[in-house]
């Protein structure tokens, strides 16, 4: 199973420039033999093939500590702001003209508020 992940680092971003894609190709787990002296010469796990398992558990997880903790009954991924969190990380748009760097005349022309992320995110998946 292949990870894919795409990153946004540095500045540019309104020009496109910034993002690289991270493929994970190998998940190991360390345990603590491997920081011991009888441990040296260990070889970490390999939990690649589980990779989806440990996803799917640490999302009940954070659902169920959501519901006892916060009295939510939402999957971390269904709550507004970590739904604009993701928006805002991996969303690429076809219309490049909407985020863009203004140039110093256009600031005393604009006279209308910017959305929020989530109008956008909202206006962008109706």
């Amino acid at each position: 199973m292949k990870f894919v992940e795409l990153f946004q680092l540095g500045g540019g971003k309104p020009y496109g420039f910034g993002r690289v894609k991270l493929k994970i190709g190998k998940i190991c787990r360390y345990n603590e033999a491997l920081y011991q002296a009888e441990g040296l010469c260990a070889v970490p796990e390999d939990i690649t093939a589980q990779a989806s398992e440990y996803v799917e558990e640490y999302q009940n997880y954070a659902a169920r500590v959501l519901q006892q903790e916060y009295g939510l009954s939402k999957r971390p991924e269904d709550l507004p702001h970590v739904r604009d969190f993701l928006t805002m990380k991996g969303t690429v748009t076809d219309a490049p003209e909407e985020f863009r760097y203004m140039q110093l005349p256009e600031y005393s022309n604009n006279s209308g508020i910017l959305p929020t992320v989530s109008q956008y995110r909202v206006r962008e998946f109706k």
